[in-house]
Order: structure tokens, then C-alpha cells, then sequence
């Protein structure tokens, strides 16, 4: 069979009907998706209005939903006056299950700018309404006016939040939050998804705050532009090599990448609100790139491969950092830390008890599991806040044992 390219090369020497014919073969008799969106395409491109009955069949009723949403394009472009296709469109938000397209048709209508469009609108989302029990006075004054004004928008708007929140909740198993009638909160940890736009209707949450996306199977960062808003975002336990599409996300204050597959500390320049930072449990090797997160107060590096402690100049609000569990041999890049708290840097390969003199603000200090030989009982005199010290498993002299449990106890 002529593949799609062929035909499309060879279009004036087959003519229109055996072309149509041929594309129409690829898009019901073929298993290759690729070489089916191909077909569609150019059957798209060179329709002549005899169409609409194949797309109309195979934007309802196809399984590749891409491909029937790429039919329901062709049907935007090619048949906008159709006598049937607001039809269609009133058909897909009442009866067909699929949330892509129900999405799909609420788009069109609203951007067809008609009486009947936003009759057909205001009639789907007054059930929907009528479920939350919207009060009804919303519902008649959103109705008597036009599609540019700002309540009709407001309208569709908290009306498509409703229909997701219902599909996320009793479709998907999600956890969700509303404020406002507005999605501010997803929680689809463990939904074995691979991409976050996996997720029905993931580009009209623009009102989210909090994203959690832990223990999944996604492998970027991605498509994640809109949510301005966004205030924390956990995508740990994942697949993710890299850092990255954070630029938009101006207002987010925690980050959570945990246990992925990162390597270096990168395109965090943007995230300036940032106050919670953890990258535990990823294969980083220099903390680097944490210059512009004067806001953060907690990063969590620990698990990682880190040597030796630099890049934390610049933080200046920093009250807790875990740099625990990795390969560090000294202590060290801690003396602009001035509001540090709680520091966590057991299980390294640390020697010596030094650099921490000026951490006149520490409350917390584990050192447990280390090479640690000698603790003298002035050595940490310095600390006056300093009221929990841990040196548990290390090599300690019997005279330093000693210290350490007077020390301790005293504590």
C-alpha cells in the first residue's frame, strides 16, 4: 500500500478520489499511529467539503484519542458552518465519556462567539452546577451576557474546574482541592504516568498551587509553563535526569526532586522565591548554581556523592541543610550561614570538628557515623544556641568519649 508521503508526492498523478481512497485506507486499516496521523493530515489539507461524515466517525468513535482530536481540528477548520457540527459539539460535552474531548468541544464553543454556542454552554455547565451546588443567581447572570465579557469567562472557567475535579476524583482516584470552585491542589502520586501531560486537562489548571506528582515513572520537566501560580511542585521518586522549564514558575516556593536520576544543580535562577530545596537521593557531585535562592531556608542534599561542601554563600536565610549520607571528608563553606539551625552531616568522611565556630544561631548538630577521633569539651563553647549534638558511632578517644558525654549531658 502507497505510503501517505507517496501520495502526497504523487497527488496530481492519482487525483482526488483514488488519494482520498488511499489516505482513508491508512487511517482505518493500519496499526502504525504515525503513518495514520500522517494520512489524516493531508486528508485534512486536501478535502473539498465531502468529508464530514468519515471525520465526524472518527473524531467520536477512533481509540487514538490524538488522533481524534486531530480529526476534530479538520472538522474546526474545514466545517465550522456545517449544519451538523454544533451538533457534534452539544453531542461530545453531554454524552461522550472522553474528557479530552468533552475539553476539546468546550473550547470550539466558546471561541464560536454564537447565541446557540453559549446557550449549548450555559445548559452543560448549569447541570454541572446544579451537582455543586452553585447558587443559581451565578448561573442566570453569567447567562445575559456576551463571550468577551469577563463573567462569561469567569463562568466557563470555574465550570471546566468543576468537570475536572469531578473526573480527577471519581475517574482517576486524585486527590484534589478547590478554593473558589477553583482547582488549586492535584495530588496524583503513584498513577504510573510517564509524562505530566499525561494528565486530561493538565493546561487549564492555571489556577494551581501545590502539584504532587511523586512516585511516578515521568523522565522531564516539562509542560509546566502556565502554572504561574504554582507554589509547590514534588515531582521525587521519578525518573528525571535534569533540571530544567522552571522559568515560569516565578512564584514557587518548594521543590521537591528527591530520589531521581539528577547530576548536576542547574536553572534554578528563575525559582527566586524558592524556600524549600530538596535534591536528596539523585547522583550530585558539587553543589553548584544556588546563588540567586537567597529566599531558601531548607536544602536537602543528602544521598548524594558530594566531597566537599561549597555554593552556600549566597544563602543567607538558610535555618536547615542536610548534606548527610554522602562523601564529604571536611567541614567547610558554612560561614555565611549565620541563620542556620539544623545541620545534618552524619554519615560522611568527616575527621575533625571545625568550621562551624561562627554558627552562633545552631540548635541542631549530627555528626554520627563519621571518622571522628577527637572532641575536646570547649570545642564547641562557641555555639551558645547549640543544645542537641550527636557524635554517635564514631572512632572517639576514651578521653573524647568522656567529653562528648559530659557535653551531652549538660545539653
Amino acid at each position: 500500500m502507497k505510503k501517505p508521503e507517496y501520495i502526497k508526492k504523487h497527488f496530481n498523478e492519482l487525483g482526488y478520489n483514488e488519494s482520498v481512497q488511499l489516505l482513508k485506507e491508512w487511517i482505518n486499516y493500519s496499526n502504525n499511529q504515525h503513518l495514520r496521523q500522517k494520512a489524516l493530515e493531508f486528508l485534512g489539507e486536501i478535502d473539498n467539503g465531502t468529508q464530514y461524515e468519515f471525520f465526524e466517525a472518527l473524531f467520536l468513535s477512533d481509540e487514538n484519542i490524538q488522533l481524534s482530536l486531530s480529526s476534530g481540528r479538520i472538522l474546526n477548520n474545514n466545517y465550522r458552518l456545517h449544519d451538523s457540527f454544533l451538533s457534534l459539539l452539544q453531542y461530545t460535552i453531554k454524552n461522550v465519556e472522553s474528557i479530552e474531548k468533552k475539553l476539546f468541544a468546550i473550547d470550539i464553543l466558546k471561541n464560536l462567539e454564537t447565541n446557540e454556542a453559549r446557550g449549548i454552554l450555559f445548559n452543560y455547565f448549569s447541570s454541572i452546577f446544579r451537582i455543586f451546588k452553585i447558587e443559581k443567581k451565578i448561573i442566570e447572570s453569567s447567562f445575559h451576557i456576551n463571550n468577551n465579557s469577563p463573567l462569561f469567562s469567569d463562568y466557563i472557567e470555574i465550570g471546566i474546574n468543576l468537570l475536572l475535579y469531578d473526573y480527577y476524583t471519581n475517574k482517576c482516584g486524585y486527590k484534589v482541592n478547590l478554593q473558589n470552585k477553583l482547582i488549586i491542589s492535584l495530588n496524583c502520586e503513584g498513577s504510573n504516568l510517564t509524562r505530566i501531560n499525561e494528565i486530561a486537562g493538565f493546561d487549564k489548571l492555571i489556577y494551581l498551587e501545590t502539584l504532587i506528582l511523586n512516585n511516578n515513572q515521568i523522565s522531564s520537566i516539562s509542560d509546566i509553563s502556565h502554572l504561574k501560580r504554582l507554589k509547590c511542585l514534588d515531582l521525587s521518586s521519578n525518573e528525571i535526569m535534569k533540571i530544567e522549564n522552571l522559568y515560569e514558575l516565578k512564584n514557587l516556593e518548594v521543590l521537591n526532586l528527591s530520589n531521581n536520576k539528577i547530576e548536576n544543580i542547574e536553572n534554578l535562577d528563575y525559582v527566586t522565591h524558592l524556600e524549600t530545596l530538596s535534591l536528596a537521593s539523585n547522583n550530585i557531585n558539587i553543589i553548584t548554581h544556588l546563588e540567586k535562592l537567597t529566599q531558601l531556608k531548607k536544602l536537602n542534599l543528602s544521598f548524594n556523592k558530594i566531597e566537599k561542601i561549597t555554593g552556600l554563600k549566597n544563602l543567607p536565610k538558610l535555618n536547615i541543610l542536610l548534606l548527610n549520607n554522602n562523601k564529604i571528608k571536611k567541614i567547610e563553606g558554612l560561614q555565611n550561614l549565620s541563620e542556620l539551625k539544623e545541620l545534618y552531616l552524619n554519615n560522611n568522611s568527616i575527621n575533625e570538628i571545625q568550621g562551624i565556630k561562627f554558627l552562633k544561631n545552631l540548635i541542631i548538630l549530627f555528626l554520627d557515623n563519621n571518622n571522628i577521633k577527637n572532641f575536646y569539651f570547649n570545642d564547641l563553647d562557641s555555639l551558645s544556641s547549640l543544645n542537641f549534638l550527636s557524635l554517635n558511632n564514631n572512632p572517639l578517644t576514651s578521653e573524647s568519649r568522656l567529653s562528648y558525654y559530659k557535653k551531652t549531658r549538660m545539653s
